[in-house]
């Protein structure tokens, strides 16, 4: 075990402890909830970030990746997410991003000229998302049938079912994720992220 110190134990030689360290405050950002406001607006993140600040926040994470598996960052490998379902005044809706500026790098841009640190998160084998009430779909699965053997393949009632032949919008809603025993999953997935291969973001 390493000889960790809890902050409780008196230094030796004297009484004083060692000063303690800020804990980081985070604010999470997630991608559906926030998408109204933030995805064709550069401004309401300017003014939502000088408000995170202000209150004594000193971390942001911003979600890229919701469970349609499409990317809120500049990518060679997946596409950019471009609507997604949410609740709203309207109901439940698709909201559409019309914007082309790269969301993640706006997010980090303003982020570090306010001295906060930008944390990006992503979900990882996401390839699809059948939205309940019969609103629709969305995600790589859907867009194209040939990876439908790319789709994760679950132990049924006497039988192995691809998740791609459960469509019910009552019943099999949800997420579509992708087989993590492929290993051609696992090379489109892995490069999805925004830090692949070692760029850090937090800097």
């Amino acid at each position: 075990m390493p000889d960790w110190n809890w902050g409780e134990e008196e230094e030796e030689g004297g009484t004083d402890k060692p000063e303690a360290k800020e804990k980081p405050r985070y604010v999470w950002i997630d991608a559906a909830g926030n998408f109204e406001r933030y995805a064709n607006s550069i401004d309401n993140i300017k003014e939502d970030l000088r408000k995170v600040k202000e209150t004594g926040f000193t971390d942001i994470v911003v979600d890229v990746r919701p469970t349609t598996g499409d990317v809120l960052f500049k990518s060679s490998v997946a596409e950019p997410l471009k609507r997604i379902d949410i609740w709203s005044n309207a109901g439940y809706v698709w909201a559409e991003r019309t914007a082309t500026w790269d969301y993640l790098q706006t997010f980090l841009d303003e982020g570090h000229k306010l001295g906060l640190k930008v944390n990006a998160c992503i979900n990882t084998f996401v390839g699809g998302y059948l939205c309940p009430y019969g609103l629709g779909y969305e995600g790589m699965l859907y867009r194209d049938a040939s990876k439908k053997k790319w789709a994760t393949v679950i132990n049924a009632t006497g039988r192995q079912v691809n998740t791609m032949d459960l469509q019910n919008y009552e019943t099999d809603w949800g997420v579509k994720f992708l087989n993590p025993a492929n290993m051609r999953c696992r090379s489109i997935c892995y490069p999805c992220s925004p830090i692949w291969p070692s760029t850090s973001l937090t800097a």
